[in-house]
């Protein structure tokens, strides 16, 4: 859809994602078309924000944990920003023990997670006690981590211990919407260093630590333009100050990230102000995602998180460094990430 005004115009080409410190926001590719014979500069974007509420559904990530008094447990964390109710589980027990079945547990809430530092506030329900089973009743891959002494360990991921148990939950959001899933539950890794797996010795789960070296780096912006919303408040108006130049009968493109502070959905008309007096408008209506764990909303200080808000780079080296990450393929869709409960967003 395009939008023209005198000679110049302006059209929506595509929403793809940008990893914004480990966050996914929405990138606008627009295409501007000058049909005069002279240049033409937009100083200025002016973003009318229609309305933007918070998005109150549920973000639930179930995670595997053994506690220090050696208890198996599930901790399941909500990174919604709203709370879940009605929260029941099943998890098939019997890959570690040929005693135990199926466990199923209930949480009449789970509140919002928040963080204390690196420590989330999760629900907790406990699988197997420690106590509860002796040595030789649990099944030996889960016990051999734990049976090779620290100094024999090779580099790498040790064999066996828990590595997943299958798990089915529901729950309901606050708006009585119901929720069904499952998959297999596993350890998250929290940081670039945090390697162990549970196993189990003298009647309870423990950590096994193990070297695995670093994964991955942290990825910083590579976008020209930034505007951030914070829903729930009254955003009004935000301009952005340019310089983009539109070569005589040519085209020009220009990316915009739309961040929020909270999982969001939007509407906003987007006014491209020309310096022949032109101004185009652009309607947009779309779901932000940032759930709570994200850097971007635990941090206080986004400048000093590594990302600034509003800020340039030169055109060609931002053309290259999105075309060359996502090849225009990575469509922004919100469900995407809803179809994945445990994905490490930040924490």
């Amino acid at each position: 859809m395009s939008r023209k005004n005198d000679l110049l115009q302006v059209s929506l080409e595509d929403v793809i994602r940008s990893a914004e410190f480990l966050n996914f926001f929405p990138t606008f590719d627009f295409k501007f078309y000058n049909g005069s014979r002279f240049e033409m500069l937009i100083s200025k974007v002016e973003l009318q924000i229609r309305s933007c509420a918070i998005d109150l559904r549920p973000c639930m990530e179930i995670e595997l944990i053994c506690d220090k008094d050696g208890n198996l447990c599930i901790q399941v964390n909500n990174y919604g920003w709203g709370n879940a109710r009605q929260f029941h589980i099943k998890v098939d027990l019997s890959r570690i023990s040929q005693k135990l079945g199926l466990f199923e547990g209930s949480l009449e809430v789970v509140p919002q997670t928040t963080f204390k530092g690196k420590q989330a506030s999760g629900s907790r329900l406990y699988l197997v006690r420690a106590g509860q089973l002796q040595d030789s009743e649990v099944n030996a891959e889960i016990r051999a981590p734990a049976l090779i002494p620290a100094k024999e360990r090779e580099y790498g991921r040790p064999a066996g211990g828990v590595v997943s148990l299958p798990g089915a939950w529901t729950y309901t959001s606050e708006s009585e919407e119901r929720y069904r899933d499952s998959s297999e539950i596993e350890r998250i890794q929290r940081g670039a260093y945090d390697w162990s797996v549970i196993s189990f010795k003298d009647g309870r789960f423990i950590y096994v630590p193990y070297d695995d070296g670093i994964r991955y780096s942290l990825k910083y912006p590579s976008v020209s333009y930034h505007a951030l919303l914070d829903p729930g408040n009254d955003n009004g108006r935000i301009e952005i100050s340019t310089a983009l130049t539109v070569p005589p009968k040519s085209f020009e493109r220009a990316y915009f990230t739309l961040g929020s502070t909270k999982s969001a959905s939007a509407s906003l008309d987007i006014g491209f102000y020309a310096s022949s007096g032109s101004i185009l408008k652009q309607r947009v209506d779309l779901e932000i995602w940032n759930p709570r764990n994200s850097y971007f909303s635990r941090s206080t200080d986004l400048g000093g998180m590594g990302v600034h808000l509003i800020h340039e780079i030169e055109g060609e080296k931002l053309k290259n460094s999105i075309l060359n990450s996502y090849s225009g393929k990575m469509r922004y869709n919100v469900d995407d990430f809803r179809k994945k409960p445990t994905i490490v967003w930040g924490y």
